[in-house]
């Protein structure tokens, strides 16, 4: 992404940011750190909640569910010795399940005293970035996979006012998302020895793009944290969509990943922060009756004359885009670059021009060499002369199959792309952005699939477990049964794509299906029988097809048997 794309969405990015919820939690926190004071071990029973109104327990200042400061789940604790559910103040029965070693809980009180204790009062009592960077390296740190609590520890300290590095770090802590920000302003992520050395680099990365001073108010830090998830939330592929260099993208992957709510999602996003730089996008949808006619141009019939069929050349849908983005273009030229004599002096950034977007969803159930025709190598040659003096054909341009049709008749100008010389051409923007859509096991792409990788940057997209998560919390449903359920889903897929029947991600069960359980079940606690009606209902159909691929038809039922089991029910 363009620094000065960045700044402007950043400039007009508004989420209704409610500051005083920020502050009471930062007051909070402040008076919780004063209270435990000098002390070098934090005392176990504040992992603990001892009621329904305790809030004198570590995890409540820090875990996900308040979405304040960043999304930080405690999870496994040192070694995976230890894991808390804090509703009955007691450890987590379901990872003691896993192995019985760990039902003595003398043992993972002792591991705690030894490894974990003097971890988190390190970590708040570190008075620089370097120290924590420092503690991160070591063994008691490491071992800790319930990392993003201790990221959130280090943020929280961040943002108190007496901090020796206020305000130095974002409140982003998956590693996945910090390095796709990392990608997006350019960091270089072989300077950083640790993941909060990446964040730092990161923020101040995004505060210079983003033109923040070092002490601007918390608003405008939580805004900035804010526009960074939002640009790397998969709900909206922001930064995918909004990379004027890679225009040509085609979003694959297993049924049910979100693929075409997260295109839609994205750019109604984008248009809603600056329709000014985000304008028209257009959907459609390719199948096996999907023709050249319908998407480039056709000799159709509109009527009949004198008892005959009335045949014109029509437009199709891409290049009835194509030619009305040109015309865009052709204003923003005049508006912006007119009475320039020199390119010099017209000093053209295209980055700045509005964007537009062509979405293909179900893009390989088109005969794909047929539908682009000679059209197909536009897609890599773009066209970025808009300046209406179109005097000489050029390698963005090519002729179509109906031009010397269409040079023929009156009034053409709808039909035409460029005139050069009374000769119509073709051509596409480079502003647009033409987006495809499919699902990986519809394998139904023909020998064209080389050209068509070639052209396009590929997105996969899988299914997102985080997401079924947040939303089954959010939604008020028990923690412990969702945690088992995440569990569930992930061994049935584990099932499908190696251990069971080895298929690969592509055939994942995406989280779309799992999902499915919002609907089911309306006791907010996700029981067996809950899971029996989403397997039956909505999973069945699609893996035994799955299954087909490996098996014969009289083997089926013994694979869905072992899938339920997999899964739970």
């Amino acid at each position: 992404m363009k620094q000065e794309i960045f700044k402007e969405l950043y400039d007009k990015f508004d989420d209704q940011f409610q500051i005083a919820d920020y502050q009471k939690n930062l007051t909070y926190w402040k008076k919780y750190v004063d209270e435990l004071g000098d002390i070098e071990e934090f005392p176990i029973d504040k992992w603990i909640k001892q009621n329904e109104n305790d809030k004198t327990y570590l995890p409540s200042y820090l875990e996900h569910q308040e979405k304040l400061f960043g999304h930080a789940r405690p999870g496994l604790s040192s070694n995976g010795y230890m894991i808390y559910k804090h509703s009955k103040g007691g450890f987590y029965d379901g990872y003691q399940k896993k192995d019985k070693f760990f039902d003595d809980i003398s043992k993972i009180e002792n591991d705690y005293n030894s490894n974990i204790s003097k971890l988190i009062m390190k970590l708040i009592h570190a008075a620089s970035l370097e120290e924590i960077y420092e503690i991160e390296k070591s063994d008691e740190y490491i071992k800790f996979s319930g990392k993003q609590l201790l990221r959130k520890i280090s943020v929280l300290m961040s943002m108190l006012e007496t901090s020796n590095y206020k305000y130095e770090l974002t409140w982003i802590y998956r590693d996945e998302s910090l390095y796709s920000i990392a990608e997006i302003l350019d960091v270089d992520t072989n300077e950083c020895e640790t993941v909060l050395q990446l964040n730092n680099h990161i923020y101040s990365r995004a505060k210079i793009w983003a033109e923040i001073g070092e002490s601007s108010d918390l608003l405008a830090h939580i805004k900035l944290t804010e526009f960074l998830w939002f640009l790397t939330d998969t709900s909206y592929n922001v930064k995918e969509l909004s990379d004027i260099n890679s225009n040509n993208i085609i979003f694959n992957g297993a049924p049910g990943t979100g693929k075409t709510y997260s295109v839609s999602n994205g750019i109604k996003k984008l248009q809603s922060i600056n329709s000014t730089l985000y304008k028209d996008s257009l959907f459609t949808q390719f199948h096996p009756s999907y023709t050249y006619q319908d998407f480039i141009e056709g000799i159709k019939p509109v009527g009949i004359v004198g008892g005959n069929l009335d045949l014109k050349v029509i437009n199709g849908t891409f290049k009835d885009f194509c030619i009305r983005v040109k015309k865009e273009n052709e204003k923003y030229y005049s508006e912006h670059y007119e009475g320039r004599k020199t390119d010099v002096e017209k000093n053209i950034t295209y980055e700045n021009w509005p964007q537009y977007f062509y979405v293909v969803d179900e893009i390989n159930r088109g005969n794909l060499s047929n539908i682009f025709g000679e059209t197909f190598t536009l897609l890599e040659y773009r066209d970025y002369d808009f300046s209406g003096e179109y005097t000489e054909p050029s390698s963005s341009l090519v002729s179509t199959a109906l031009s010397r049709v269409i040079e023929t008749v009156d009034n053409n100008d709808e039909l035409i792309y460029k005139n050069i010389n009374d000769r119509a051409f073709f051509g596409i923007p480079f502003n647009i952005h033409f987006v495809g859509i499919m699902n990986d096991v519809d394998r139904s792409i023909d020998p064209f699939d080389l050209a068509l990788r070639r052209r396009f940057k590929w997105v996969s997209m899988f299914c997102n477990y985080e997401i079924i998560e947040d939303l089954l919390i959010e939604k008020g449903f028990n923690e412990e049964t969702v945690s088992d359920y995440i569990e569930s889903c992930k061994k049935l897929n584990d099932y499908i794509c190696n251990k069971g029947m080895g298929l690969g991600r592509s055939y994942e069960i995406g989280h779309a299906f799992f999902l499915k359980i919002l609907n089911v079940s309306n006791q907010k606690r996700i029981t067996k029988t809950a899971k029996n009606i989403v397997f039956e209902n909505f999973i069945l159909g699609t893996l035994q097809e799955y299954i087909r691929q490996v098996a014969d038809e009289s083997e089926v039922d013994d694979y869905v048997k072992k899938a339920q089991n997999e899964f739970g029910i």
